[in-house]
């Protein structure tokens, strides 16, 4: 029924995929805010140029003086630039030395993104604010959820259950039932596999419920993905599965079904696997 209602939604347009550190996503940002009119929401700048050329809110934990400080329940986590009222640029990377790391970021042409993201940064101001969750982006199935407002936690799931195969790229994993989820596919399909970020290594790691599940710990360039892959979606955004990342903090994860956007990511995954 809600993609049903979803066809009252629908978007087309040009995007663009890039990974760091295999692309440059620094010049990927800059570039992109130099030739638009931009507003921008980022957990962490460190890059002063930028403030020069979007307005940005930033999590008040790392307010420095510059941009609009938001206070949030947890964390404002977001990664996000709303630009021109034509395209949103997103993904898993703040403009830190982050974009060193293993990110990846998004460059969309997408009326509906553009009103999601746009409505988000009115929540944030404490403003009216509506969301299209469900819509058609270049005729395929899309969800585009706010984890403040939607359940972040149960649709991740969903794409695990609806799944053949599964790839993970993480950075923080403690979501143990989504371990055990990972665990319990492969038991079936024989086909699931990721990475994790090995410096999160705690006390609340979900890591030993993956079990049997083939993966690696990375200790190499900081694996800083936030990403599901399957063979009919790909998951992608700011969210970490976590408590705070579901239940406190200002997330944000995009859900693709386009063939050719899950052919790049799972292109991706297997050079760095």
């Amino acid at each position: 029924m809600e993609f049903l209602l979803a066809l009252l939604f629908q978007s087309t347009g040009a995007i663009d995929i890039v990974f760091c550190p295999e692309h440059d996503c620094e010049s990927f940002l800059i570039e992109n805010l130099k030739k638009n009119t931009a507003e921008c929401a980022f957990y962490h700048v460190t890059n002063q140029e930028l403030f020069e050329l979007a307005v940005i809110h930033v999590d008040s934990s790392n307010y420095k003086g510059q941009g609009i400080p938001i206070q949030s329940k947890g964390l404002m986590h977001h990664k996000f630039c709303v630009l021109n009222k034509t395209h949103v640029l997103f993904g898993s990377a703040n403009p830190t030395a982050n974009l060193n790391h293993h990110n990846n970021m998004l460059l969309v042409e997408s009326k509906v993104f553009v009103w999601n993201f746009r409505n988000e940064l009115r929540r944030l101001k404490g403003k009216k604010h509506f969301f299209i969750k469900n819509f058609y982006y270049n005729g395929y199935k899309t969800s585009h959820l706010f984890c403040q407002t939607h359940n972040c936690q149960n649709k991740l799931y969903e794409v695990v259950g609806n799944a053949n195969s599964v790839r993970f790229l993480f950075f923080t994993f403690t979501d143990k039932r989504l371990a055990t989820l990972l665990n319990e596919k492969y038991k079936v399909t024989n086909n699931v596999s990721g990475v994790i970020e090995g410096w999160q290594n705690t006390n609340f790691w979900a890591v030993p419920d993956l079990k049997d599940t083939p993966h690696k710990i990375n200790n190499g360039v900081i694996q800083h993905n936030k990403l599901l892959i399957t063979d009919q979606n790909v998951v992608t955004g700011s969210l970490n599965p976590t408590n705070n990342g579901y239940n406190n903090n200002d997330e944000f994860i995009v859900v693709f079904s386009q063939p050719e956007i899950v052919k790049a990511y799972t292109d991706y995954f297997e050079r760095v696997w």
